[in-house]
């Protein structure tokens, strides 16, 4: 007689119905396998990942911006925002280059002499050698969608393959109906 038969997957309406302590742990469906008589032994099966082993590509402090959609970092790395234009362009078509420099004070006040973690896209660099990145600030803070949403950037208004294009079109629209930043002309 075996006594470790191949374990089943548990899900909601199997043996785990049966043995409460038994749940599913971070999306992951355990296996039981016997042991003894009533000894049991949880085994979780590991959920394919897109994202490498590590939480993030790329950590560093902010020294410097370059316009408002690029910072250096203290070890000498640039950093492009991914999504997210620089509006000097805009402005200086509109008659609205004023608006620029509390733009960039904004940005800076932001970022500057912050410790930044960055995720790299599908491209990791772009034509000029620069990383391509999504940037926060701790938990608090996702730096790409608050420059968009405080109205002092402009969102990329290409079809791209950049995860969040929707939600920065939205932030975007949001502030231009609300007259924020470069959009309370």
């Amino acid at each position: 007689q075996n006594l470790n038969p191949e374990p089943p997957l548990l899900d909601d309406a199997g043996p785990a119905a049966k043995e409460p302590d038994q749940k599913p742990v971070g999306g992951v469906k355990p296996k039981v396998k016997e042991k003894a008589k009533s000894e049991a032994v949880v085994k979780v099966q590991p959920v394919k990942s897109e994202r490498p082993s590590k939480l993030y590509d790329l950590r560093g402090k902010v020294i410097q911006v370059e316009g408002l959609d690029i910072i250096i970092l203290a070890t000498g790395e640039k950093i492009k925002y991914i999504g997210v234009r620089n509006p000097a362009a805009f402005l200086a078509q509109n008659g609205l280059s004023h608006r620029l420099k509390e733009a960039l004070n904004f940005h800076e006040k932001l970022v500057v002499g912050k410790t930044v973690t960055v995720l790299f896209g599908k491209r990791k660099r772009d034509r000029e050698g620069r990383f391509l990145g999504h940037v926060f600030l701790g938990q608090e803070s996702f730096v790409n969608a608050e420059l968009i949403r405080k109205g002092y950037a402009v969102t990329e208004d290409y079809p791209s393959d950049f995860e969040y294009q929707s939600l920065f079109i939205r932030l975007q629209r949001k502030a231009q109906e609300k007259g924020e930043g470069i959009w309370s002309y």
